[in-house]
């Protein structure tokens, strides 16, 4: 599995205009969670805390499209008639792209809150921000393997913008309250994580028009919960569809 990452690394250290793309995609995502009305201030903990939603989805969505690009061409099939185990592939990529997550954008961000509103950034915080990323590049890459690319990396960037829309229509309808199930969305708990210390809640659900309130208790051990499921059940999926492809390919 290491050769599988090494060749993947020197896949895209080789095409230039990739490695450049992906670095100045990153800077720039970095660089975004800390703009406000005011300007851009990377003292101020509660941009970030506003942005990171966006910042991770874009993060996590420009790596794992790089990381999955061999599913677009014949690479990948190279790979399965070689007889790697379906398994093998799918781990290697999703941790080649956290790697490439936590170099380029997990790590600049947490050194420059902590440089710069250090007080305000607790170690809990940037453990559960960083599980979330590891679930959404876990998600990510599993939907590239399942539809073979760019089209499962669309498919992420939609299913994570909406993901709360289907509970706010049943909530609206039957009247149900479906707070409970909102804290275990990775979208919901960017926005919680850290959000009662930093950012004020009521202005949270005004300004982002929120039509569910946010029950950030227990908040740690919802994201625990929510990766291992959302981690057991994708992974099947990826590890299903890649196998079917081997059996369908060696025939």
């Amino acid at each position: 599995m290491s050769n599988l990452m090494r060749a993947e690394w020197f896949r895209i250290r080789r095409s230039k205009n990739i490695f450049i793309i992906l670095l100045s995609t990153e800077l720039v995502v970095l660089l975004f969670q800390f703009i406000g009305d005011d300007g851009f201030r990377i003292n101020a903990a509660e941009y970030f805390s506003y942005h990171a939603n966006m910042g991770v989805m874009m993060a996590v969505f420009t790596v794992t499209l790089i990381v999955s690009e061999p599913f677009n061409s014949k690479l990948a099939d190279y790979e399965i008639m070689k007889g790697t185990p379906p398994m093998h592939t799918i781990i290697s990529k999703t941790l080649m792209s956290l790697i490439i997550e936590t170099v380029t954008y997990y790590l600049p961000t947490m050194i420059l809150l902590k440089i710069f509103d250090g007080e305000n950034i607790t170690l809990k915080m940037m453990m559960l921000l960083y599980l979330c990323i590891i679930k959404l590049t876990v998600v990510s890459m599993s939907l590239a393997v399942i539809f073979k690319g760019m089209l499962g990396n669309m498919l992420f960037f939609f299913v994570l913008s909406f993901a709360n829309i289907p509970l706010v229509l049943i909530s609206g309808v039957t009247g149900a309250d479906l707070t409970q199930l909102t804290s275990y969305m990775t979208s919901t708990q960017l926005v919680m994580i850290g959000g009662t210390d930093i950012l004020d809640m009521s202005k949270v659900f005004e300004e982002q028009d929120m039509l569910m309130s946010l029950d950030s208790a227990h908040i740690g051990s919802k994201v625990i919960i929510s990766l291992a499921a959302v981690t057991a059940v994708m992974t099947a999926l990826a590890y299903r569809a890649l196998k079917c492809k081997k059996q369908i390919d060696t025939v």
